[in-house]
């Protein structure tokens, strides 16, 4: 019987993005689902490497098939599971599949293969669940040991699957995190069942790793990719912060952790919990709807100061600052963004400057001049009344340590940011400035933390300001001591009350409302289209109205190039097919397309759109 594969070729290209179909020859003996193969492919029969998603005895292709060249790797590579959800996934977010599984599938390490064994009569298998747990679990904000609350969680319900012999997965935002939550499970003993995926790692281990994540269960932790990784009889998935930006995609099709994780769900009717301290917009809708059972402790919390004032630093706090590190204790500052200045404007008709592109100018660490979008740096070209010479709105971070190490020169001022990321100091008299998500770890805790930008942070002209906010500001304040204190400096009106307590669920639940009101995001989905041909966006915008008409709501865009509109969850099934296909049929049709390029950049759901 003439056998045939289904091969998919792990690319991003749009023209590779569908099955091909390929000829079995009678040396191959075996061929399963996942496996890497070597195919003659084009015009010019160049060799690539597809993966086996499936075999069959006919095929639809009306031309002469070739014959598949060899096998590259007798290991499955590939899960069932994981290309449903890949389908899944390339079908939410208008992606590829192609691109998924160049981003999936790992690097072959001939090498670590040999030293690993295969059975081929293994199966993912799967108990399955009549009801699975979906919850969302906002842990206490003060330490109740020397790593972090949500760790000691999600280690003790690790434990709980594996001696079940389930597999968990763990999706992290950042790398700190990983070192917190392997403390947690040296803690339960639980060292040997933890399979690490991360850049910390040689490629040797982490491919050694996927190789067994393929074929035995565990515990499998990495950031945001690890989402996709196989685990066999998966019971759990654990995600930490799924709002922080780290659990996005950067390149297309731009999925995040959060939504693949409640597609895997679905599909393999496994537990899942989120975990932060401030939750996402999205969270809180799941909660709202009664998709996510919502467990909360508030035991224990800081004392918290809110100041009236705008200034960073008040004679209250700044006092406190001197006492605290005269009595060798550590002070946290967070300020909102890098640099010497964040915001200029003309001395002499007080305009806001700005670059050619329209993004704001800043001045960098270097002191240099410096666009907020382009990165276009260099000399200040005159403003459009003609004065060269700026003011400074507001000082950025490397400003506010040179200013703090004149006035405290007996203290260790530590400057830590995303550039030069500083994750742990010892005790003493330190005072740390330092920009949101890059607060160094400190054994014992800051006496004081202090918010010195929060008023500021929150009045980012973007939907998603106060969302961002409270997460950065919460895991600041997750780093205070037991009896440290908290300072927010301007906040005001309900927002401020909120914060006397720390009711960050509560305040983020107040904003989604008013945002279910307005009909924004996340109570609607967002698509936005990118391109570099004008009349083609066009194109694509009025056809757009014309076949999908009121099933969807234009939103006003200031990028140029670009079209947003929002729909409704429940018409998600009949949009996305006809907004793909329009995309297609335009970009096929195009004369401003180069060969292998991309006519339009969509993205699903961005949640910097508004």
């Amino acid at each position: 019987m003439t056998l045939i594969a289904k091969v998919r070729i792990a690319s991003p290209l749009p023209a590779l993005d569908k099955e091909f179909d390929y000829l079995v020859p009678d040396n191959i003996a075996e061929l399963g689902f996942g496996q890497l193969v070597r195919v003659p492919f084009g015009p010019d029969k160049k060799q690539k490497v597809g993966v086996v998603v499936g075999t069959s005895d006919h095929s639809s292709f009306k031309g002469s098939l070739a014959e598949i060249i060899d096998v590259d790797s007798h290991f499955p590579l590939l899960s069932f599971n994981q290309f449903a959800l890949i389908e899944a996934v390339a079908s939410r977010f208008m992606g590829s599949i192609g691109e998924l599984l160049s981003a999936v599938i790992p690097k072959r390490m001939v090498r670590v293969e040999k030293t690993h064994l295969y059975d081929p009569e293994f199966s993912e298998g799967h108990k399955g669940k009549p009801e699975p747990k979906r919850e969302y679990v906002q842990p206490s904000i003060t330490r109740k040991q020397s790593y972090p609350n949500w760790s000691k969680i999600f280690a003790e319900k690790a434990r709980d699957y594996i001696t079940d012999n389930r597999s968990v997965i763990v999706s992290l935002p950042d790398y700190r995190d990983i070192d917190n939550l392997k403390i947690a499970f040296a803690k339960l003993g639980l060292v040997e069942d933890i399979h690490i995926f991360s850049s910390a790692n040689s490629a040797s281990q982490n491919y050694a790793n996927y190789l067994q994540a393929m074929q035995s269960t565990g515990i499998f932790v990495g950031l945001r990719s690890s989402i996709f990784l196989p685990a066999p009889n998966l019971g759990l998935i654990l995600v930490l912060d799924d709002g922080d930006e780290s659990q996005i995609e950067p390149s297309s099709p731009y999925w995040n952790t959060r939504d693949v994780a409640l597609l895997r769900q679905s599909l393999e009717n496994c537990d899942l919990l989120f975990s932060s301290l401030s939750p996402s917009a999205e969270v809180v809708r799941l909660v709202e709807i009664g998709y996510l059972k919502h467990v909360s402790d508030q035991s224990q919390r800081p004392a918290v100061r809110i100041t009236e004032s705008l200034n960073r630093l008040d004679e209250a706090t700044y006092s406190a600052i001197a006492k605290s590190l005269k009595q060798n204790s550590s002070v946290l500052i967070q300020i909102a963004n890098l640099g010497f200045a964040t915001a200029l404007a003309c001395v002499k008709c007080s305009d806001l400057r700005k670059c050619g592109c329209g993004a704001r100018i800043w001045i960098d660490t270097k002191k240099k001049f410096r666009c907020r979008s382009c990165k276009a740096t260099g000399d200040l070209p005159p403003c459009q009344c003609g004065e060269t010479r700026v003011r400074t709105l507001r000082t950025g971070s490397s400003a506010m340590v040179e200013w703090l190490k004149k006035a405290f020169t007996e203290a260790n001022v530590i400057h830590s940011s995303a550039e030069e990321r500083i994750t742990r100091i010892e005790p003493g008299p330190n005072l740390v400035i330092a920009t949101p998500g890059s607060e160094p770890e400190v054994s014992g805790g800051y006496t004081y933390v202090v918010l010195a930008d929060a008023y500021s942070m929150v009045g980012a002209p973007r939907l998603r300001a106060l969302e961002k906010s409270l997460l950065l500001w919460a895991n600041a304040i997750e780093k205070a001591s037991e009896t440290g204190v908290v300072i927010f400096s301007g906040l005001t009106d309900q927002l401020a009350e909120s914060m006397k307590d720390l009711q960050f669920f509560e305040a983020m639940r107040q904003d989604f409302l008013e945002r279910e009101e307005l009909g924004l995001p996340p109570t609607r989905r967002i698509a936005s289209v990118s391109s570099n041909s004008s009349s083609d966006l066009e194109l694509l915008k009025v056809e757009l109205i014309q076949a999908l008409g009121p099933s969807i709501s234009p939103v006003a865009s200031a990028e140029p190039k670009t079209i947003h509109f929002c729909f409704n969850y429940s018409e998600a099934e009949n949009i996305t097919p006809l907004f793909r296909e329009l995309v297609s049929r335009i970009s096929s049709k195009s004369k401003n397309r180069l060969p292998g390029q991309r006519l339009f950049r969509v993205r699903m759901d961005d949640p910097n759109a508004i």
